[in-house]
C-alpha cells in the first residue's frame, strides 16, 4: 500500500477564494511531442488510465456548485472510496461543520447542522450529473463506459476527424444509448483526457460536459475538474490530497 500527498500552492487557493474561474494552476511547461495514437482501443485505455489503481482519496478541496440541490462555493473535507461511499463535509471559515453530504449507490443525503438542521435526499443525479460517477471523480478517475451503469453492454469505438475518441454503448430495454467523446492533450508525450462530452438518449435523455486539469505526476489523476449540464454544475479543486493505492 502506498500513500502519496499533494499540496496546492497559495495562488490557486486565492483564485478559489475570490470565486474566479478555475484557471489557477494551468500548466506552463513546455510540451513534448505527442505520440500519435489512432487505435481507438488504446485511446480508450488512456482515457480510463488516470487513478485506476487508487483505493481511497481524502483531503481538503474547494467546491463550487450551482443546482437546485445546493449552490455556493465552500471548502470541504472529502473522503472517497473506490468501492464505497463518498463523504463531503462542508465547513465554515472557523472550521465548524455546516453540512455533511453522503453519496452511495446513486443516492445522496445532505445533513445540515446548526441553523440549517435539515436532511435532503435525492437519487440518480445531482444537477443532472450522474451520481454513479461521484466517487470516481473525487478518486481521480475519468468517467468511462466500463465504470458506468452500462458495464457489460456492447461498446463501439472510433476516432473522428478531429482526433477525438468516440465511444457508443447500446442498452437493452428502453433502447437508450450512451455516447462518450474524449478530447486529449499531450502529457509527457502521450494522450491525456482533458475533456469529455457524455450524453444519454432515450426517455431519460441528458448530457454532461466534463473538463479536467492539473494531473498528478504519479497517478495522472486530475486535481481539478468540472461537470456541467443544463440543470447545474459542480467544480472541484483539491488543495491537499492524500491517496492510497
Amino acid at each position: 500500500m502506498r500513500v502519496s500527498t499533494v499540496r496546492k500552492n497559495s495562488v490557486s487557493t486565492v483564485f478559489c477564494l475570490l470565486g474566479l474561474p478555475f484557471i489557477a494552476g494551468l500548466s506552463g511547461c513546455a510540451h513534448s511531442t505527442q505520440k500519435k495514437i489512432t487505435d481507438p482501443k488504446e485511446l480508450l485505455a488512456r482515457a480510463c488510465e488516470p487513478g485506476r489503481d487508487i483505493k481511497t482519496a481524502k483531503g481538503i478541496a474547494w467546491l463550487k456548485a450551482q443546482s437546485k440541490e445546493a449552490s455556493g462555493q465552500f471548502p470541504a473535507s472529502v473522503l472517497a472510496h473506490a468501492s464505497g461511499p463518498l463523504k463531503i463535509e462542508i465547513t465554515n471559515p472557523l472550521g465548524g461543520r455546516e453540512a455533511l453530504i453522503e453519496v452511495s449507490d446513486s443516492k445522496f443525503k445532505i445533513h445540515g447542522t446548526g441553523s440549517k438542521v435539515r436532511t435532503q435526499e435525492g437519487y440518480g443525479t445531482w444537477g443532472g450529473i450522474p451520481l454513479n460517477w461521484a466517487s470516481d471523480l473525487f478518486i481521480g478517475r475519468i468517467p468511462c463506459p466500463h465504470l458506468s451503469s452500462n458495464q457489460g453492454q456492447g461498446v463501439s469505438t472510433s476516432v473522428d476527424s478531429a482526433g477525438d475518441l468516440v465511444v457508443e454503448t447500446r442498452q437493452d430495454g428502453a433502447g437508450a444509448t450512451e455516447k462518450f467523446i474524449y478530447h486529449f492533450r499531450d502529457l509527457d508525450g502521450v494522450p491525456w483526457p482533458e475533456a469529455l462530452h457524455w450524453e444519454r438518449s432515450g426517455p431519460l435523455a441528458v448530457s454532461v460536459d466534463f473538463k479536467f486539469d492539473d494531473p498528478e505526476d504519479q497517478t495522472r489523476s486530475p486535481r481539478k475538474w468540472e461537470a456541467k449540464s443544463v440543470r447545474g454544475e459542480v467544480r472541484a479543486r483539491w488543495r491537499d490530497r492524500n491517496v492510497v493505492r
